[in-house]
């Protein structure tokens, strides 16, 4: 059984094989498979955030288990398929997994984890309740297709000493001001005092200013 969503069902198309047509009886299997493929992909993106790691006590947190739909026996494959070569390409309309580039097949387990580290991993992604199929692409190009972020090492290493900094700048206050109301880091969430400050941080330093020095012959004006 598909889990539940707002919009469109999803079309699959099964390429024939060259030499001739399709007959129904051998194409049947493979687009149950394809199918039972979109389905699982489907249910991450619907009910994926349930099992998101958010508590950071691991005291409310899912086990992923407890949503039956997650589960890839759910839709009929078996541990012996883990390691079977899937073709997700075929599949129109759809961005993010869904729409991989051609000749890119990858594995059901390849699959499972892209899955459970984009959907149930420390970020909640719940965006299926948008009726509009164009918005939910824009948003699956940007989580399902996301490519980490090309810091240096130097970069990565300024970064946790802008932080370090602002960590013991903190708590320097705490004790110089402990009796004055104040919000601490955690608390600056708005975007024009955080994100100036993070790109000031990470920002390369200003070259040097040189020195004016006055001509040789002065007129004053």
């Amino acid at each position: 059984m598909p889990p539940p969503g707002l919009q469109t069902p999803i079309t699959a198309k099964l390429a024939a094989p060259s030499g001739g047509a399709t007959t129904p009886a051998a194409s049947a299997p493979a687009i149950r498979e394809q199918m039972s493929l979109v389905h699982l992909v489907r249910a991450y993106q619907v009910r994926g955030h349930e099992v998101a790691v958010l508590d950071p006590l691991s005291l409310r947190n899912r086990q992923l288990t407890s949503v039956p739909e997650l589960d890839y026996r759910t839709y009929g494959f078996t541990e012996a398929d883990l390691d079977r070569v899937f073709d997700l390409t075929a599949v129109s309309n759809v961005k993010g997994f869904l729409s991989l580039p051609a000749g890119a097949p990858l594995t059901l387990r390849v699959l499972l984890a892209a899955l459970q580290n984009t959907y149930c991993g420390t970020v909640g992604w719940e965006y299926m309740h948008i009726t509009s199929r164009e918005k939910c692409n824009w948003i699956r190009e940007r989580v399902e297709m996301v490519a980490p972020a090309p810091f240096t090492k130097t970069k990565k290493l300024q970064v946790l000493d802008r932080l370090m900094w602002a960590d013991r700048f903190e708590r320097f206050l705490a004790q110089k001001f402990n009796t004055a109301k104040r919000f601490g880091a955690t608390r600056a969430v708005r975007g024009d005092a955080v994100e100036p400050a993070a790109l000031r941080a990470t920002a390369p330093p200003p070259p040097p200013v040189q020195a004016w020095k006055a001509p040789s012959r002065w007129c004053p004006a």
